[in-house]
């Protein structure tokens, strides 16, 4: 009987506490996401995805000379803006000729964010971000591709 009880008391509490934590904002102090912005978000991700693909094959996928170039995309819901990060690399017979070239692009504007280029071990070698030379390329575009959490 008190085994019973004990349970019984158990369930109320997690059912209590579960309801209560879906009912409540955030750690961020953002409300929860409605099932409508969820679905939104998707489209928007899936029309970034798809404008990206299509935005490639016009500029790289019709050319030999491209063969190792690959891409990844990104919709940045807090700039409303899908952006694409290009990389081509081209290999050598020696691992000294190896280079590595990366563009960050808006693509539904078409204007490239910036370059940069790797050769000899990957050491970094040119890097521009929004006209101007920089040092850290993956913090230059961390915010473009990544969402702030």
């Amino acid at each position: 009987m008190k085994r019973i009880l004990f349970l019984s008391i158990l369930m109320v509490f997690f059912t209590v506490l579960l309801v209560g934590c879906n009912n409540q904002k955030s750690e961020m102090g953002q409300a929860p996401v409605s099932d409508q912005q969820l679905k939104e978000d998707y489209d928007l991700q899936e029309k970034c995805s798809k404008r990206s693909e299509e935005w490639f094959k016009n500029k790289y996928g019709n050319s030999d000379d491209f063969a190792d170039t690959s891409y990844i995309n990104h919709y940045n819901k807090k700039m409303n803006k899908c952006f694409i990060l290009v990389t081509i690399e081209k290999d050598a017979i020696s691992s000294k000729d190896y280079s590595k070239t990366e563009y960050l692009f808006d693509v539904n504007e078409n204007k490239k964010y910036g370059s940069v280029s790797y050769a000899q071990g990957l050491a970094q070698q040119n890097c521009s971000f929004l006209g101007k030379m920089c040092n850290f390329w993956y913090r230059e575009i961390q915010p473009y591709m990544e969402e702030s959490i």
